[in-house]
């Protein structure tokens, strides 16, 4: 479970910037998911995966593009509710130390990028 702390911010046309607080999951790695349950019940039924954006001190940011209705519930959750989340999820990225790296990425595809860049650059 998390909490969203901010209401969800507008950042692209029909994309929103989301701020989650999750008590007691693992602090996420570059490259690794969440799974977002839209709505409480069954419809929809499945959930939407979104890769994290940023991680800073407990606070997890993931940024969704609103394509139907599941994202569009997701959207408008407000501040201080509860959101219902699995993850962190998956491998994520390999990272090594030094060199140097190219990231490319297209569209939402992006998302993971940033977090993957300030870890980079942070280990030098």
């Amino acid at each position: 479970m998390a909490q969203m702390i901010e209401k969800p911010l507008p950042i692209a046309r029909d994309h929103v910037l989301l701020k989650l607080r999750s008590d007691g999951a693992p602090a996420p790695e570059p490259g690794q998911f969440v799974n977002i349950k839209a709505a409480s019940g069954t419809d929809p039924l499945v959930r939407r995966p979104f890769s994290v954006f940023d991680y800073n001190d407990g606070i997890m940011e993931i940024i969704i593009r609103i394509v139907g209705r599941g994202t569009r519930l997701i959207s408008g959750i407000s501040a201080g509710e509860d959101i219902d989340m699995l993850g962190p999820l998956g491998k994520g990225f390999t990272l090594i130390n030094g060199g140097r790296a190219l990231l490319i990425g297209g569209g939402v595809g992006n998302a993971p990028l940033f977090y993957l860049a300030r870890e980079l650059k942070r280990r030098g």
